[in-house]
């Protein structure tokens, strides 16, 4: 199979040549044309005008047959008849077929017309120009053969390289499926992470396309569904710094689309806080991001529920390194139990979460709870 690659490869690359050689002979030999039909001019100004114009028309021409062609070659793919939740965006394929079928629908119905106004284009340019006959001529023939040289090299560039890279994309995008389906399930997006969630669940083959997939596309997906299971997803492989980011491309996008609620809106920054926190230790930015929201939903309870455990967190850090400062001691004990009895007093429902999250072992949180329903 290696050698029948290898061998299709220098045929591929023996055709590229062949290709090249004909269109810089073709660039040569229009080229050579407009130097010697613009040294016919009477003065040196008009020459210079006929050859900027002349090479101006070829690049317009090329340029417009490139279009064309790209349009005409562009790759038609298979829909994804399975029940994914990621589905390639068809847009520009739709594009394609509509803007192929509106050209060749009039190209046929007004084929005089265009040959019209093919003609009344050459003259007017010719006209402005004012050059004789001949210049018409070469006019005719330069937006002619560069117009189909550009056409014929978009198509074979689409057909041959796009093509590639289309059907390559869309393996990856099924393949990713596939692990998303396996391991992700639907509809805990909106949930808070949690450490049940953290496991390395994936063999190494599917670890690598999940983070392939994320380097090269990453910035650039706007599905916030896709976004989602992929943040959960990069967790759960332990993949942290990847997640947080994930996870705030989420919210700025959802804040974008202007279709979540509120509180809905900000868990996608209460997860990459936590991530921050929890396991890259960054105490200091997971506690800005939170600021941030607390001065945006300052009546939210988990917002203060979140900083609690994030100042326990930096409490044991503290007391693992024995460090020997009791004033440092009680000012996180202090912000402990004060953004406990905020979040208490905003939702008493949490008490129950409280009593059961190792985040706040060692915390007496009944008497906290209690002390916020004597107030």
């Amino acid at each position: 199979m290696q050698i029948i690659h290898q061998m299709n490869k220098q045929i591929n690359t023996h055709q590229l040549f062949g290709y090249l050689i004909f269109v810089a002979g073709v660039v040569i030999i229009a080229l050579t044309a407009i130097v010697i039909f613009s040294f016919t001019s009477d003065t040196t100004s008009q020459g210079l005008n006929i050859a900027a114009t002349f090479i101006m028309l070829v690049f317009a021409s090329s340029l417009v047959g490139c279009l064309l062609g790209f349009v005409f070659g562009f790759p038609s793919y298979k829909e994804n008849e399975s029940n994914s939740p990621l589905e390639r965006n068809t847009s520009f394929k739709q594009i394609s077929d509509w803007l192929t079928k509106i050209i060749v629908g009039i190209s046929l119905v007004q084929f005089n017309e265009i040959i019209e106004f093919f003609q009344h284009l050459v003259l007017k340019i010719s006209e402005s120009l004012e050059i004789n006959p001949h210049g018409v001529t070469i006019i005719y023939c330069l937006i002619t053969l560069f117009l189909s040289l550009g056409f014929m090299t978009g198509y074979l560039v689409t057909v041959t390289d796009i093509i590639t890279l289309v059907a390559n994309s869309e393996k990856r995008l099924n393949d990713l499926n596939d692990i998303l389906k396996s391991h992700v399930s639907e509809g805990i997006n909106s949930e808070r992470l949690t450490e049940f969630e953290e496991q390395d669940i994936l063999n190494e083959k599917d670890r690598k396309t999940v983070l392939n997939y994320v380097h090269d596309f990453g910035n650039d997906i706007t599905d916030i569904e896709l976004l989602k299971r992929l943040a959960r997803l990069l967790f759960r492989i332990k993949e942290y710094t990847k997640s947080a980011n994930l996870w705030n491309r989420i919210f700025r996008l959802s804040k974008l689309d202007g279709s979540t609620d509120d509180n809905e809106l900000y868990l996608p920054k209460l997860n990459e806080a936590f991530i921050y926190s929890k396991h890259l230790k960054d105490h200091r930015r997971s506690n800005e991001i939170l600021q941030s929201i607390k001065t945006q939903r300052p009546g939210w309870p988990a917002i203060y529920y979140n900083l609690a455990c994030n100042y326990h967190r930096m409490l044991k850090d503290i007391q693992e390194e024995k460090v020997d400062n009791n004033k440092i001691i009680n000012k996180f004990v202090e912000d402990i139990n004060a953004n406990l009895r905020e979040a208490f007093k905003l939702d008493p429902n949490l008490y129950s979460l409280a009593i059961k999250d190792e985040e706040l072992d060692g915390i007496d949180i009944e008497s906290i709870f209690n002390s916020v329903n004597k107030v």
